[in-house]
């Protein structure tokens, strides 16, 4: 069994099935290394072991300009990394969620969405409950302001 060879589950692992998928639909036998190279002529600093941590999901969240080398080498557009399968076979693309993200005024905003893709489920709550606590605070200074 490969080593990259597994099946997206909850645990936040889209990105990784996805370039897999990638990897085998090339038609060919594709290395680490040779991805790694190509990406780095047209100016994305990466590295072989980077690539191959990426497969084998111990790296989740690859910059955007990881990002964006990985889709322009496969010829794929970024999104296509997040979107999940269906048993069947078909790819669910998340239309409605790639177009809240987009509708985003501020790039920081959309950054932190974009990292927060890939986490487990433990820390996407935990992410969440911090979320709340700050929302919280903020909300209780501005109630202050105003009294």
């Amino acid at each position: 069994m490969d080593i990259y060879d597994f099946r997206a589950n909850d645990c936040g692992d889209t990105f990784q099935v996805r370039l897999n998928e990638l990897f085998a639909a090339a038609g060919r036998r594709l290395t680490n290394r040779e991805v790694a190279a190509a990406i780095r002529t047209h100016g994305c600093q990466i590295s072989e072991v980077y690539v191959s941590q990426l497969r084998a999901g111990a790296r989740r969240n690859p910059s955007e300009q990881v990002l964006s080398a990985l889709a322009a080498y496969f010829e794929v557009p970024q999104d296509f990394f997040f979107a999940t399968r269906w048993s069947s076979g078909g790819v669910q693309a998340h239309d409605h969620d790639a177009a809240l993200v987009d509708s985003l005024s501020t790039s920081r905003l959309k950054r932190f969405l974009t990292l927060a893709v890939g986490l487990s489920g433990r820390n996407l709550r935990l992410l969440e409950t911090v979320a709340v606590e700050l929302s919280d605070a903020e909300r209780r200074r501005d109630e202050t302001r105003c009294d």
